[in-house]
């Protein structure tokens, strides 16, 4: 009987064997496993995983599951607190944050990522065209460059003078300026470069026609200075500082300069001048000043008084903050500052002038108003 229950056992074994055996295998006769596909056994009902099988864990690594909303929306938060964005980009964020799908974040960015470039393009081909400097600034331009161009603290004619200008009309709060970081600010340099220009051939037109004329008193220094400051910068006051201004200036008039270069080499004598430190600036200032005496008179002649300060007891505050920008200027290469310049003037800033300026006085054009050598220097509040 134990022979027979043995030889039952064996038998039966044999036929579960056979029967778990598929008709036809799809190993490979290489292949040490068997085929991952290959079904389990399901006889008495109950189903025998098989171990070698790798189908499950092949797609726990394929299908993860995606990040609940709410640990994404913890990790944004976080984020925000590290990088500083406008309200309005904050809530973009956080919509972002909370959509329902991987789908709709993705439809999400390529929507910011299109708008992103129309606005680009609008600003691109707006840029030249939207802003325009109101009435009420382009009149502070021009004080702001005008007394510049007398004030003794200014280093050179011909340089980052527009930044100098720029910089004290924003420490004045002046109204109507455009944003630090837009394509505007281009537009207002060039504003600024072009009432540089026109000033600039303003005054040298100023000194010549004075120095031109016939009559001894209006050629005096103290004369041409006042009448200077009348027209420039009747903030400022008549004084030994202001008259150095105006004897370089008529140094080089004298000189002949060509207009295209005038005051390229006025301020190449300005920066070999600067290189040998303050001392020597007042120096040759004075030496200047010196001859422009002897060639043309001398102001103690006049009745004309001479403040110790051209600033006054009481200077105004955008006054103040032209007066401390002023040392502050540099000379530019000028092939750099002729291709930043929006404006198509020369870099020089005199091609505006008077063809004849440089030979004899012109026959065209507003004469300067003749003043009274007596009468002082006013100092009106524009």
């Amino acid at each position: 009987m134990s022979s027979s229950s043995t030889a039952s056992l064996l038998q039966r074994r044999r036929n579960r064997v056979h029967a778990s055996t598929p008709a036809a295998s799809t190993d490979t006769p290489s292949s040490p496993f068997p085929s991952p596909i290959t079904a389990p056994s399901t006889q008495g009902g109950i189903s025998s995983p098989n171990p070698f099988s790798t189908t499950a864990h092949n797609q726990s690594l394929v299908l993860r599951q995606p990040m609940p909303i709410g640990q994404l929306k913890a990790i944004g938060e976080h984020h925000l607190k590290r990088i500083k964005l406008e309200p309005d980009s904050k809530h973009e964020f956080r919509n972002y944050l909370e959509a329902s799908s991987d789908t709709e974040r993705q439809c999400i960015l390529l929507l910011h990522v299109l708008r992103s470039q129309d606005m680009h393009k609008q600003s691109v081909q707006q840029q030249a065209s939207v802003w325009k400097p109101s009435s009420a600034l382009s009149v502070r331009i021009k004080q702001m460059v005008r007394r510049l161009l007398l004030l003794p603290s200014v280093r050179y004619y011909s340089g980052t003078v527009e930044t100098a200008v720029m910089a004290a009309l924003r420490d004045s709060q002046v109204k109507d300026l455009p944003n630090e970081d837009s394509f505007d600010v281009d537009i207002l340099k060039a504003v600024v470069a072009r009432q540089f220009t026109t000033d600039k051939s303003e005054l040298k037109k100023l000194i010549k026609d004075a120095t031109d004329s016939a009559d001894s008193d209006t050629r005096n220094i103290a004369v041409v200075a006042n009448q200077a400051l009348s027209r420039f910068c009747p903030q400022l006051k008549l004084s030994l500082a202001v008259f150095y201004c105006i004897a370089f200036i008529r140094r080089h008039i004298d000189k002949g300069h060509p207009n295209g270069k005038f005051w390229i080499l006025l301020d190449d004598e300005l920066e070999d001048i600067n290189k040998d430190g303050p001392v020597a600036y007042v120096e040759s200032m004075e030496i200047c000043y010196e001859d422009d005496i002897a060639k043309y008179g001398d102001p103690a002649t006049t009745k004309l008084k001479v403040a110790p300060d051209c600033l006054g007891d009481k200077p105004l505050k955008w006054v103040r903050a032209l007066n401390s920008l002023g040392p502050n200027v540099q000379r530019v290469d000028t092939k750099k500052r002729k291709r930043a310049r929006a404006a198509t003037e020369d870099d020089d800033g005199d091609d505006l002038e008077d063809p004849d300026c440089d030979e004899g006085p012109s026959n065209t054009g507003t004469p300067p108003p003749t003043k009274d050598p007596t009468s002082p220097t006013p100092t009106p509040d524009d």
